[in-house]
């Protein structure tokens, strides 16, 4: 925090984006303050959701769960078997530390395992925040956490391929 001490919005997002860049296993993003606080406040409510990734051959679901101000992400599978044992492939970390100041939120997404590409990695962090900030997919939360009997997984899945 003291490197960025003094620092405009537009100085920040820039070193936070030039950072992650070009590190390997890792995405960032800088986002409007009210997103940010949007989806710790949505995600605290709505603590579970799917992450489809679709590759040729198909799709396979990650298994979403927050905790705090974080993100982890599981294959499916792995969740269903055993929760506890479940290992993270990607996380993603929500930094709120520069909203009241700079209306500033800082979202880093850390791949953990190889098998997730750097293109997917990316598409995983910005739709999953996304999912949880707009009001429109957020409905799809809502449904799979209070009310799985209107969760319409088909449709979620085809709206999601397209926006792939």
């Amino acid at each position: 925090m003291e490197m960025i001490e003094g620092k405009s919005k537009e100085d920040i997002e820039f070193l936070w984006n030039s950072y992650h860049e070009n590190k390997e296993g890792s995405i960032g993003l800088s986002v409007p303050g009210i997103d940010v606080t949007n989806v710790l406040e949505r995600a605290a409510e709505n603590s579970f959701f799917i992450q489809p990734i679709f590759r040729e051959e198909g799709f396979f679901n990650l298994m979403v769960q927050f905790q705090q101000k974080y993100f982890l992400l599981c294959l499916l599978e792995e969740y269903q078997q055993n929760p506890a044992q479940a290992n993270s492939l990607i996380t993603l970390s929500i930094f709120d530390d520069l909203v009241n100041d700079h209306d500033l939120g800082l979202v880093r997404g850390d791949i953990i395992n190889k098998g997730i590409t750097e293109d997917e990695g990316r598409k995983i962090v910005t739709n999953l925040f996304d999912i949880y900030a707009k009001d429109d997919s957020y409905e799809d939360v809502i449904a799979f956490n209070k009310k799985p009997d209107t969760f319409d997984f088909n449709d979620f899945i085809s709206k999601q391929k397209q926006k792939w």
